[in-house]
């Protein structure tokens, strides 16, 4: 699943914040997901798309971060690549 973050209910006046990285900590402190930085967009490997996505969507709606945009996707070797260079440190 690629997700693209943002601050649907953040004060505009608050520049200094990046939504993906505060998506990113969020999901890989509060669940057990694998979640990868894609530029401005988050790759999380999801077992059951159906109920992970309601509980990864509640999770960050819940933060002050909306998802704008998701897609699904099928791993690519780089996410592989990351995953299992992530496993071996």
């Amino acid at each position: 699943l690629s997700i693209l973050p943002g601050f649907g209910r953040a004060p505009p006046h608050d520049q200094s914040r990046d939504p993906s990285r505060e998506a990113y900590n969020i999901i890989k402190t509060k669940t057990d997901y694998e979640v990868q930085m894609y530029g401005d967009r988050l790759n999380v490997t999801l077992q059951n798309l159906n109920e992970q996505y309601k509980t990864l969507e509640n999770l960050l709606t819940g933060n002050n971060v909306e998802i704008y945009d998701h897609r699904i996707i099928p791993p690519s070797l780089e996410n592989v690549f990351i995953y299992l260079m992530s496993k071996a440190s």
